[in-house]
């Protein structure tokens, strides 16, 4: 009998959601997203006595490392689209109904957090970071882009790390992901069972986001004097700071060359940069280790966001269009994912050698619904009726 994929449970007016994938690091799949959604559906009920939810990830490494796109590819190859489809829109509709919920939402982000992972976490009230958190939208490395409508978020963070982060898959740790703005609150693992504890004593005050937020502040704020208090804590929190400070550091040439209109000059960019040459050929290396049409594909969605400001909802039904054509071989995705996690060879061929190859009219078309199939209201993904796509809801 195999385990089931989530547990949900609610004890003292608090609904606790655990993504229960420990050893495929609680990635997503279709089964994952359409319970989750229903389980949200549920607790968003008034009659349900749920007053906050918790979202956690089994195991003890990860929170969720993203979503099943082996599967996915693998389904995407064998000319099963509508499967694919299914998984994706799956997922946006329940990050959608995340997004929507009125009831305070935190996640506990102790262990990986990538891709599918920042879906169901980051469009909620509370994020809490630990030291243990590493933070990646990596999707370009497989050919893909930044979904799960992260470009409502990364647009927004400081300069032009958000960027530098949806073009390279670098990656983010600990107390970084706070100061970066992904994260609300940075609390160490071992004091993540106060979190727990509070919110079950809160008793109606637990509905309240204020009283949430505080909270968690005022477990954050005890957590930071007992570390600054001296020992193995103190050292600990002082490597957390540096790490931090280091990223920030780089922000400036972060600024200059990724600010740039097209990959193209990025890439110049990076490759004329004086200042700190090693950081630069690292991200150089990066960046061209994805695909350059998924890069051209991100820059441009980056940039549209940024200008219009969409908010998570607009993201997550773009993002259903863009996917529409990833699933269909018109990117990069199958190969992405065949070479880097199905045969392991690590050398994709990518449709184009370099960005400068891609043309931008190739690139508009990705934001133009190839069916209409592709594109899924998300409004009210929470209380409006079941947004599962009908693969999905056979589950």
């Amino acid at each position: 009998m195999s385990e089931p994929v989530i547990l949900a449970k609610v004890e003292q007016g608090v609904g606790k959601i655990t993504l229960n994938r420990p050893r495929a690091l609680n990635s997503l799949n279709t089964e994952m997203v359409t319970q989750m959604y229903q389980v949200y559906r549920a607790w968003s009920n008034p009659d349900s006595g749920v007053r906050a939810i918790l979202l956690t990830g089994a195991g003890g490494k990860a929170f969720c490392a993203g979503g099943d796109v082996k599967t996915v590819a693998q389904q995407v190859m064998a000319g099963q689209q509508q499967a694919a489809m299914a998984f994706f829109q799956a997922e946006y509709v329940t990050d959608a109904a995340i997004s929507q919920l009125a009831l305070p939402h935190i996640s506990l982000l102790d262990g990986i957090t990538m891709g599918g992972g920042a879906g169901v976490s980051m469009h909620g009230h509370f994020r809490v970071a630990t030291e243990r958190t590493l933070f990646a939208m990596p999707e370009c490395a497989i050919g893909l882009f930044p979904d799960v409508g992260m470009m409502a978020l990364l647009p927004h963070l400081p300069g032009e790390l958000g960027s530098y982060l949806a073009l390279t898959g670098a990656r983010l740790s600990g107390l970084a992901v706070k100061q970066a703005g992904l994260a609300t609150h940075f609390i160490p693992s071992s004091h993540l069972h106060e979190v727990k504890q509070q919110l079950q004593q809160a008793g109606p005050a637990a509905s309240d986001l204020a009283h949430v937020y505080n909270s968690l502040t005022n477990i954050e704020a005890a957590a930071a004097a007992e570390q600054g208090a001296g020992g193995a804590a103190a050292a600990q929190q002082q490597q957390q700071q540096q790490a931090a400070d280091q990223l920030f550091a780089k922000l400036p040439i972060i600024n200059r060359c990724f600010g740039k209109a097209s990959v193209a000059q990025i890439v110049a960019a990076l490759q004329a940069e004086t200042a700190e040459p090693q950081w630069c050929r690292e991200a150089l290396q990066q960046l061209q280790r994805g695909s350059p049409l998924s890069a051209a594909v991100t820059l441009a969605y980056y940039r549209r966001s940024r200008a219009a400001s969409l908010s998570a909802v607009d993201c997550l039904q773009l993002d259903g269009v863009l996917c529409g054509h990833f699933t269909a071989g018109d990117g990069d995705f199958a190969e992405g994912v065949r070479a880097r996690l199905i045969d392991k060879e690590d050398k994709p061929c990518w449709k184009h050698a370099s960005a400068e190859q891609v043309p931008d009219d190739l690139v508009q078309q990705f934001f133009r619904p190839r069916s209409q199939q592709d594109v899924i209201a998300l409004h009210d993904a929470l209380t409006g009726p079941p947004r599962l796509p009908a693969a999905a809801s056979k589950l």
